[in-house]
């Protein structure tokens, strides 16, 4: 039986537990400080395979997609899902027309409708445009919720999650062969990272450093309320959704570029007042906010698989992560439970960075 290593628990880390203890490896799983994960905790979780610029990764996040439905259905309709789709729009009408008809051509199921059908769709929404795209397979999930099931699933079929943060790879023959904790030492034949920004505080350790851009993402919650939006909306200046608890949770961008004020709580309190002018005022009041680091690799592509230099080194590092979560824990349990290469990750490959 293969011995796997799991550092991370956030959504990438507990999928690919669970994955591989369902495929019949022995896994133990090292969360760190900040189980479920840091990232996971704070993302937006929109699933959705709205990318333009890219056919290849179009298609595997689309594949992800259905994926999600896999998994639903074996963890017994426990996932937190909401597959009520999306209404997006721009401030440049033509670029939303220039996407639907793109990502239509490539099957994707999204199109333009009228205010009256949006209004329909959404009847909370104070405005919106003539036209705006609607892509109704869309959907969102608490992604800290799945990622505790998944580890929790994980436990009840073998599973040994081990508290603690691992502070070094233990090598040997040039070979990366298990982790170390506080002194203690772990051994294992696949040690895989999986804790997104911070990976290359370990991958030094194997003289690896990826290109990973640190980009912070800020979300602003409301005070629980009765529900008001049966999916996400994605318009300028502001991207918004309901939680199961009643909460509204929103952002205004998803690139991290940087904040338009000086201060976090500004910056919520501006998303606040975005969220009121799309939901009418009092729609909104802030209670809280959170700030999440997104890794995303430099060209903006999943970084996966082994590296050649570090035998017994697998890497995952994504900001998609919560749409890519339950494609890339079940296809990243089968290479290494099977040793056998997927092809569906040859062009995420890490050693692109490595060359």
């Amino acid at each position: 039986m293969i011995r796997v290593i799991v550092i991370g628990g956030g959504i990438i880390g507990s999928s690919v537990a669970y994955h591989l203890i369902i495929g019949g490896a022995q896994v133990t799983v090292i969360p760190g400080n900040d189980p479920g994960g840091s990232a996971t905790k704070k993302s937006f979780g929109w699933i959705n395979a709205a990318e333009q610029d890219n056919r290849e990764y179009f298609e595997f996040r689309l594949a992800a997609m259905s994926d999600w439905h896999r998994l639903e259905k074996e963890l017994d309709g426990l996932i937190r899902l909401n597959w009520n789709g999306s209404l997006w729009w721009e401030s440049k009408p033509k670029i939303v027309e220039q996407t639907v008809d793109q990502l239509s051509s490539w099957g994707y199921p999204i199109q333009l409708v009228s205010r009256k059908e949006a209004r329909t769709i959404e009847p909370s929404i104070a405005y919106c445009p003539e036209y705006v795209a609607h892509a109704n397979t869309e959907g969102s999930v608490s992604p800290d919720n799945v990622a505790q099931l998944l580890l929790d699933r994980a436990v009840s079929l073998g599973a040994i999650i081990r508290p603690g943060v691992a502070d070094s790879l233990i090598f040997k023959g040039g070979r990366v062969v298990g982790v170390s904790i506080s002194g203690e030492q772990l051994s294992g034949d696949e040690i895989i990272i999986a804790t997104g920004a911070c990976a290359n505080t370990l991958l030094a350790q194997a003289n690896v450093r990826l290109p990973i851009n640190k980009r912070s993402g800020l979300l602003a919650y409301s005070y629980r309320m009765p529900t008001i939006l049966n999916g996400i909306i994605l318009a300028p200046g502001i991207h918004i959704r309901q939680l199961y608890d009643g909460r509204l949770i929103a952002g205004r961008d998803f690139s991290g570029a940087g904040f338009a004020t000086s201060s976090y709580s500004d910056e919520a309190q501006l998303i606040a007042s975005e969220a009121c002018k799309l939901l009418g005022p009092g729609h909104f009041d802030l209670a809280d906010f959170s700030i999440g680091v997104r890794p995303i690799p430099d060209d903006g592509l999943p970084a996966i698989g082994r590296i050649s230099n570090a035998p017994g080194l697998y890497v995952l590092v994504m900001h998609s992560g919560i749409t890519l979560a339950p494609i890339v824990g079940r296809l990243t349990a089968d290479e290494i439970i099977h040793g056998r290469s997927i092809d569906l990750f040859e062009m995420y490959s890490i050693e692109r960075f490595l060359k």
